[in-house]
């Protein structure tokens, strides 16, 4: 059986690259790596907020470091003048790495700020123009005062909802086996996942947290982490697609109390050669209060 499903994704996988053209993966992954510099470039000189209406696609997402999403300029417009107290515009980074669909019109980067922290882009483009943010992760290193985002302002694109269902077997795993089993079952050979503070952490990096909740499971109380993607985008081949969401975290302190925690995530996947996917990036922030819909 699990041959046959992945021979079908390939046939999908396949199938969506007619009719558009093979990008030089090479070539378009230097082309957006300089494309974030240029961005990079543009907020030390004049502001984050300067750089990213110029870079950013008018519906594109930002994730502050702390508050709801921001969907769209306008949102983020009237983020900057309720929290103007708040803001350090003035900033840079350098991108590390990036991954472009096969048929080039979406791709990512992640890197490291001037602070140390890390961040994550998702970028995409026409046939025409230029790589553009669709959604940004990390760098809006502020706490904003914001109510949820409309319902109507998230969906599932074309070809997404088997992406969707792989997202929440995601998050399922996540609360019956463990967060670190789960995030080493889906991570890739070059994911990483990003946080607000430490190097980002890679499929060695799980597979070392995984043995420990392995050992651990059933002695102490176990962090539960759960999450449901709200939007997913998907490439025109296939190969290369996004969800984000919220999601809710259980932690105790040391009287085994229970600790709550909310957020938002993104997470970038790519389809591999068994027909699987598995995350190439995931990020997200903290939030007051989970959304409810």
């Amino acid at each position: 059986m699990k041959k046959i499903v992945g021979f079908s994704l390939v046939i999908i996988f396949v199938t969506g690259l007619l009719g558009r053209p093979v990008v030089n993966q090479n070539i378009e992954k230097k082309n957006l790596i300089e494309r974030d510099r240029q961005c990079a470039q543009l907020a030390a000189q004049k502001g984050l907020s300067h750089a990213l209406f110029k870079f950013m696609t008018p519906r594109a997402v930002v994730l502050p470091d702390f508050g709801h999403p921001l969907h769209g300029s306008k949102a983020l417009q009237k983020a900057l003048i309720d929290n103007k107290e708040k803001l350090e515009d003035k900033m840079t980074w350098e991108p590390v790495f990036a991954g472009v669909s096969h048929s080039g019109e979406m791709g990512y980067t992640y890197g490291k700020k001037k602070n140390g922290n890390y961040y994550g882009t998702i970028w995409v483009k026409s046939e025409k123009g230029p790589w553009r943010v669709a959604f940004s992760q990390g760098l809006w290193a502020m706490e904003v005062k914001t109510t949820p985002p409309n319902f109507d302002l998230y969906s599932y694109g074309k070809g997404s909802p088997p992406l969707v269902e792989t997202d929440r077997e995601f998050s399922r795993l996540s609360v019956t086996k463990g967060s670190a089993v789960a995030f080493y079952r889906y991570i890739s050979s070059i994911g990483v996942a990003i946080s607000a503070s430490g190097p980002p952490r890679d499929q060695d990096t799980y597979a070392g947290l995984a043995a420990e909740e392995k050992k651990s499971s059933g002695k102490t109380p176990r962090t539960r982490l759960n999450w449901e993607p709200l939007l997913a985008r998907l490439a025109a081949g296939g190969d290369l697609g996004y969800t984000h969401g919220y999601y809710r975290l259980v932690s105790y302190d040391k009287e085994g109390k229970k600790q709550y925690g909310f957020g938002y995530y993104v997470s970038v996947w790519q389809i591999q050669p068994d027909g699987r996917w598995k995350f190439v990036l995931d990020g997200g922030n903290r939030a007051p209060a989970p959304m409810r819909k």
